[in-house]
């Protein structure tokens, strides 16, 4: 016998039934305890970026997330808010961790159902949590952990369905898991639909004589907690993304996301971007799998194609498509360093896919390996070939777990931590501060769960997350700086702002990182303040050595922030501020986002005398535009060039430089002007989505 035909005869993986034995209940705790311990262990105790203050905020005050809300994760995250760990943070991140480690026994449970043996699955299962994607989503205060989770227990009950004696069981607890992934992340458990029917094939008796009933499962566990965050609105929590919801209108603009229309599609991106992501995302599986675990996978789908129902085999390349290419074709994103970042969790289930192909063919290949043996000598024992299969296994995980911990290490992560105490340093009692765009889940935490100067009023400048509100958050620019101002002017306490809000057109003093405006100023003057805490915080920032992608677009801009402070200072030409601010300048020549906030800010000045400063602190910054992560920030530097050119009365080089900068980002910011040249507002034009 060939070891082809070997591959299709009774003995196949995919005719064999299984049962729950000592065995794979001792492999199944493997699959989930490990994980958690690791994760555990890598975890940050304090908030970390993305969307995770926010997340551990709303969870704590039972508030109403970012669109499309997210009532499961907040309803159960209430719950593990209130264990008792070394911080609410340390909580709410081993929430994700223990969804994340459930995730894992549901990749194990799929890999089984597929009939990879216990070892194999377990090696699976393993790999998966140890996936640096995977890894770094469920360490923080995010929604993909349970997303995850919901949907491979879904695909196991589906999967187990059809070989149970009581079907309508696994089907009903399925259709369960289905209604609560909609009730959490309804985008991607609508993109795994097709697969998860698929799957159900086999046992369409049972779907079709209980399909009210499943039916009505579904509806009720994602119903449920959409009408219980609609009714939470109106209670007036602390923290409601867009306020009450009063319509099915309002209801709807909130669930379909249409809020973030203009972050999933953007007028600069065309189907190369779609391409480079899917020749990137494919790239990732590749490696995150470990290339020897991607050739055991491709060889694992290859044999799940022979020995399976071919409904049942197409169910989880088809979920895998949906999950990926379709995904990529339905999103607008440009392809760059941050955007890559923003899409990276959305793909969690693709990686547990391919886990399990890998546990089906690291199977396959173990057996033919054993075949081969035995009709050469006198036969491979079952303990040699559960040691073959363990000693690879452990080969492809030692090499996912060392490349994963240099980036998933988290425990001692301060960087959000750092930035308030900078930040709160300086905040005199009984200040007002608005903060803005994704630094408002950080203070939002810090304020409203760890209680940090309560004293301070937290205020968001775009009326979003926190529900103190100045007005609404659909409220144009210019009437929102009319009533900033007002505000200002006839507030008793000082009042403070981030550098990349909506400041309204009054005089400020900065520091850096918090500009305090000045009440019925008729300038627009901007003072020098010499503050040791922020000074403390840049020197952190230009240190600061990750790979992760949220920390390095946050780092720089926050450097962008403080070199338009220290371009200010140089300006300002007080011998005794430059004096106390001297050793700053030397670390600002080592960032491209420094560096283009001091040419930035001098510009602005339009004092003549700064134009060879500008010319050459410009050439220093193109050398590093690498560091920049998205092409809106890249194509800054030539569009500052663009200005500079302006004022030296050269029109063809200031052409030129818009045309450049128009060509590495085609947005409407950057249109190449006709006569005189556009002016960006830099400020109306970041890089948080």
């Amino acid at each position: 016998m060939s070891l082809f035909e070997s591959l299709i005869t009774d003995k196949a993986i995919g005719s064999r039934r299984f049962k729950i034995r000592v065995s794979d209940a001792a492999a199944c705790i493997v699959a989930v305890g490990a994980p958690l311990l690791l994760y555990a262990l890598s975890m940050p105790t304090n908030v970390f970026l993305e969307d995770d203050g926010l997340f551990l905020a709303a969870a704590k005050h039972l508030g109403v997330a970012h669109p499309p809300g997210y009532p499961l994760y907040t309803l159960v995250g209430f719950l593990f808010m209130q264990l008792p760990f070394s911080t609410p943070a340390a909580a709410g991140h081993f929430y994700s961790a223990f969804f994340g480690a459930l995730a894992c026994g549901m990749v194990y449970a799929c890999c089984r159902h597929f009939g990879a043996s216990v070892v194999a699955s377990l090696v699976g299962a393993l790999l998966f949590a140890a996936s640096e994607h995977f890894w770094s989503q469920v360490i923080i205060a995010e929604v993909y952990a349970m997303n995850t989770f919901l949907i491979f227990a879904c695909y196991a009950l589906v999967l187990g369905s059809g070989r149970s004696e009581r079907p309508w069981i696994p089907l009903m607890l399925a259709a369960a898991a289905y209604g609560f992934g909609l009730a959490n992340h309804w985008p991607l458990v609508g993109l795994a639909t097709p697969g998860l029917l698929l799957a159900a094939v086999p046992a369409w008796r049972a779907v079709a004589r209980n399909f009210p009933a499943l039916a009505g499962t579904s509806v009720l566990c994602a119903g449920l907690p959409y009408a219980w965050m609609v009714w939470r609105s109106q209670q007036g929590p602390l923290l409601t993304f867009y306020g009450k919801i009063d319509s099915f209108r309002e209801f709807w603009y909130y669930v379909s996301r249409q809020g973030y229309a203009g972050v999933d599609q953007s007028p600069s991106a065309d189907w190369t971007d779609k391409v480079s992501f899917m020749l990137w995302l494919g790239g990732e599986i590749a490696r995150q799998t470990t290339y020897l675990g991607f050739v055991f996978a491709v060889f694992g789908i290859s044999i799940i194609f022979l020995r399976q129902p071919r409904v049942t085999a197409l169910s989880s390349p088809v979920m895998l498509l949906g999950l990926s290419v379709f995904l990529i074709l339905l999103l607008g994103f440009d392809y760059e360093p941050f955007r890559v970042g923003l899409f990276r969790p959305y793909s969690l289930v693709v990686y547990g896919l391919v886990a399990i192909w890998l546990a089906v063919g690291l199977h396959g290949a173990v057996e033919l390996a054993q075949e081969k043996l035995s009709s050469n000598t006198s036969g491979a024992t079952p303990y040699a070939i559960t040691a073959a299969t363990a000693l690879a296994g452990t080969c492809m995980l030692a090499v996912s777990l060392n490349s994963g911990w240099k980036i998933n290490n988290l425990s001692d992560h301060d960087f959000t931590k750092r930035h308030a105490d900078a930040v709160y340093d300086k905040l005199p009692p009984n200040a007002v501060f608005f903060v803005y765009g994704d630094a408002t889940g950080p203070f939002a935490y810090y304020s409203l769960v760890e209680n940090r100067r309560p004293d301070v009023k937290l205020y968001n400048d775009q009326a979003l997350v926190l529900n103190d509100r100045l007005y609404s958050p659909f409220t144009v620019d210019v009437k929102i700086r009319n009533i900033l101002e007002d505000f200002v002017d006839s507030s008793d306490s000082p009042v403070f702002f981030m550098p990349e809000g909506t400041l309204p057109e009054r005089g400020v003093n900065t520091t850096g990182f918090l500009l305090e405006s000045v009440p019925n100023s008729e300038s627009s003057r901007t003072g020098i303040q010499v503050h040791e805490a922020s000074q403390e915080f840049f020197l952190y920032l230009v240190d600061l050595e990750t790979d992760n992608r949220w920390e390095l677009t946050r780092r720089g801009e926050l450097l962008l922030q403080y070199g338009r402070y220290l371009g200010i200072a140089y300006h300002n030409r007080n011998p005794a501020l430059l004096a106390a601010l001297q050793h700053l300048y030397r670390p600002c020549e080592s960032s491209f986002h420094c560096l283009l906030g001091v040419a930035d800010a001098l510009l602005i000045t339009k004092d003549p005398e700064h134009h060879a400063l500008i010319g050459g602190t410009l050439d220093t910054a193109e050398s590093m535009i690498d560091q920049a992560m998205t092409k809106n920030t890249k194509s800054r530097l030539h569009a500052i060039r663009g200005r500079l050119f302006e004022e030296l009365g050269q029109p063809n080089n200031a052409r030129l430089s818009y045309q450049r900068a128009h060509d590495i980002y085609p947005h409407p910011i950057n249109e190449v002007p006709l006569g005189n040249a556009v002016i960006v507002d830099f400020n109306q034009s970041g890089e948080s989505g």
